[in-house]
């Protein structure tokens, strides 16, 4: 019996809010020159207006050029600022790669499945060096699929030979993640709530986790 276990990349295995953070305050100081104080208010409403990934970061920089004078003619700039030079400031999450190479001593196969532009994904992937971790990186605009459509989901199982029943998956959005998963047949879901969000119901075959070494403990004792 093969085992499979999936992982989404932004904001489970990438640390993608932290990143984020720390590159467009980073951004905001080198290419615009900006003093600390706008470069903070920069840096949050970078981050409210890409809504944590959904909007194209064109659209971002458009918009905040309507409202700082210091990106007015630099959108352009921006933008292949981030295209080159953000995947190299992305974190892994701590206990991530320990994780994904004692699933691996342990026989199971692993997988990325994401949402987004393969460009960008694919270097996010190789810059965290998970490449040689998992055995597929399913990347949503390549495939001409997104999450939560269970398609994707089935897609990736058939890319390391593991039927649904056998797999899990790991994801920080209960919709796009836990749902798709669970509509594909998957076998369990893990969500990663490390907002720590109130209490809610969850879905049925479903476990709350807030840390790789929390996960670590239910994926290795089964």
């Amino acid at each position: 019996m093969q085992r499979a276990v999936f992982f989404d990349l932004d904001d489970t295995l990438h640390d993608r809010t932290a990143s984020v953070e720390v590159f467009i305050h980073s951004q905001a100081r080198r290419v615009l020159a900006m003093r600390e104080a706008d470069a903070c208010r920069f840096t949050e409403r970078f981050i409210q207006l890409e809504e944590r990934g959904r909007v194209w970061k064109d659209q971002v920089y458009q918009a905040l050029s309507q409202e700082f004078p210091q990106a007015r003619h630099a959108c352009d700039d921006l933008l292949n600022d981030y295209l080159l030079s953000f995947p190299k400031e992305c974190r892994l999450r701590q206990g991530a790669a320990n994780l994904l190479r004692d699933l691996r001593h342990n026989a199971f196969k692993l997988g990325i499945v994401t949402n987004g532009r393969s460009d960008m994904q694919l270097a996010v992937v190789n810059a965290l060096e998970l490449e040689d971790l998992v055995d597929t990186v399913v990347v949503s605009e390549r495939v001409g699929l997104r999450k939560p459509d269970p398609r994707i989901f089935r897609h990736a199982l058939t890319q390391v030979g593991v039927e649904a029943q056998f797999a899990v998956f790991v994801g920080d959005d209960l919709r796009a993640d836990v749902r798709g998963a669970l509509a594909a047949g998957f076998r369990h879901a893990y969500w990663f709530d490390t907002d720590m969000i109130a209490p809610i119901d969850l879905p049925p075959a479903t476990t709350r986790v807030r840390t790789f070494f929390e996960l670590a403990e239910k994926l290795l004792c089964v």
